[in-house]
């Protein structure tokens, strides 16, 4: 694990820092910059070094944290990196490992590389999240980055549907235990995002796109839009819930979705974001 320095002298409380995961790119660089558009400072944390160097020089407003989700130390430092600015008062977990590979062709290296990022590193920034609330008194904000794919079957997809479907009951436990003491917890079920990598994969192989109307299509932008609510007091009276933002892609049959020969992610799955 490595972490770009920056030093700013003694923490400020009267500055908000919310830690994002999975910032360097889509979903999660687009949180990052309508957060320090806000006002926020951001604890970005990704693998990517280079992307998380460009966006510190693109935005004043924010630090990095180079490193694996999946590693507690690297989210930990994350939180002391928050601690050490300001006062934490929302965590994004947003990172998430896409690949799809059939249920007959389930193997353990899969399971256990989803699970560590989609779950496990959700679970750890989200406990280390709500201690930080809990040591403060603050009433935080918590916001899982779901997907479509926790309430809609694809073939192919089998540990990153059940991933996702993990991810929206955590917001559920956390809002039951932590919900008194002011802290809420909620998801994000984006639907077809274009990505930067969505995009290319598309432009590469338009046959295999999904038959989601390009008016259901959204930009990370628009998803950035719905975690900002969620992490902001006007959201206050929501806890433990899951908002689709999928254009009502969730709610609309379209046939069938994939070919049952076909074991690649889906582009819902290339689309979501995340690290």
């Amino acid at each position: 694990m490595s972490a770009s320095i920056t030093h700013r002298g003694e923490p400020q409380l009267d500055e908000r820092v919310v830690v994002i995961t999975g910032a360097a790119a889509g979903i999660g660089r687009a949180t990052a910059e309508r957060h320090a558009a806000d006002g926020w400072t951001v604890v970005a944390v990704d693998t990517d070094a280079d992307a998380c160097a460009a966006l510190e020089s693109e935005l004043p407003q924010l630090t990095s944290v180079v490193g694996d989700v999946s590693d507690l130390a690297v989210l930990q430092a994350a939180r002391e990196r928050a601690v050490s600015i300001g006062r934490l008062e929302a965590w994004v977990n947003n990172a998430a490992v896409l690949q799809g590979q059939p249920m007959l062709e389930l193997d353990t290296a899969h399971i256990d590389a989803v699970l560590a990022v989609n779950v496990r590193a959700v679970v750890l920034g989200t406990r280390l999240a709500a201690e930080e609330f809990v040591r403060k008194g603050t009433r935080g904000s918590i916001v899982n980055i779901s997907s479509v794919h926790a309430r809609l079957s694809f073939a192919g997809s089998t540990m990153y549907d059940t991933s996702k479907g993990a991810v929206e009951a955590l917001c559920r436990v956390v809002a039951a235990e932590l919900g008194d003491r002011g802290i809420r917890c909620n998801a994000v079920a984006p639907g077809s995002v274009m990505t930067e990598r969505a995009l290319e994969a598309r432009r590469l192989a338009p046959q295999d796109a999904e038959p989601i109307p390009d008016w259901m299509l959204l930009s990370p932008a628009e998803i950035a839009e719905v975690v900002a609510f969620l992490t902001s007091p006007a959201s206050s009276a929501i806890n433990g819930a899951v908002l689709p933002a999928d254009r009502g892609l969730s709610v609309t049959f379209l046939g069938e979705r994939r070919r049952p020969d076909d074991a690649t992610a889906s582009p819902e799955e290339e689309a979501e974001g995340g690290a």
